[in-house]
């Protein structure tokens, strides 16, 4: 359900929070089959605002509240925009994502985060994605055009790219790979063993068969060949190495 929820737009994901908020069994309301009905009724609904609109032949004009322009001039930079003072006169400082004091796309714990769970966040405190301000969403956003990534170019901030979580699934597999390569030489390694016997023109022998599945060839011992009496059939020079030219 979360990642059906994460491509639903913005405002339609803030109502679908408020009915299952508002209903008693919330966890009962959280299925596929709750959101697909829910969705049919609000397009519905859509439909029967427009149709009583164009039957009436009126327009409802939507009022925006008043908002304090910001002048291009003496605030140069995305993060300046973000960080400046609300049309309320008063500083919002603290970060989103922890409450701490800090630039909220500087935060170094929304960094760990995935990227549904800080959109969830951000729905729940009614936060635009693009500017992290509450009060309006990511369609109104007033300074959603002065904000760029770097790393897509769309209109949001670097903490807020997808591009995030496929670096992150590249790093955690480089690591593991490298605590691989780089782990302790002195170990035992254990391979799985087989005791098998070989025959070769009546003459017999029980041997021990060694498996490495990432092994390539077969191989046999030498004390094997003389106490089977076998020739070679022809002769191939391999060289083994490791990691490090060890």
């Amino acid at each position: 359900m979360p990642l059906v929820e994460s491509c639903l737009p913005e405002e339609t994901l803030m109502a679908w929070e408020r009915k299952r908020s508002s209903e008693t069994d919330a966890k009962g309301s959280r299925s596929l089959e709750h959101l697909m009905t829910f969705l049919r009724l609000e397009v519905q609904g859509d439909e029967m605002v427009q149709l009583a609109k164009s039957g009436f032949g009126t327009n409802i004009r939507k009022k925006d509240p008043p908002t304090e322009r910001i002048k291009p001039n003496d605030l140069m930079t995305a993060s300046a925009l973000v960080s400046s003072e609300n049309s309320a006169g008063k500083k919002s400082n603290n970060c989103i994502f922890c409450d701490k004091f800090h630039p909220s796309e500087k935060c170094y714990t929304a960094r760990k985060m995935s990227m549904i769970a800080k959109r969830q966040l951000l729905l729940r405190k009614g936060a635009c994605f693009i500017c992290f301000k509450t009060g309006h969403l990511s369609k109104n956003c007033e300074v959603r055009n002065n904000i760029n990534c770097s790393k897509c170019n769309y209109s949001h901030f670097e903490i807020m790219c997808p591009k995030l979580d496929k670096n992150c699934d590249q790093r955690c597999s480089v690591k593991t790979e490298n605590s691989l390569s780089n782990s302790n030489r002195n170990e035992s390694i254990y391979f799985q063993t087989l005791c098998v016997f070989i025959r070769v023109k009546g003459r017999e022998k029980r041997i021990r068969v060694l498996i490495d599945s990432a092994c390539e060839n077969s191989y046999i011992s030498e004390s094997v060949m003389n106490s089977l009496k076998v020739t070679p059939l022809r002769e191939e020079t391999i060289i083994h190495s490791l990691f490090g030219g060890e």
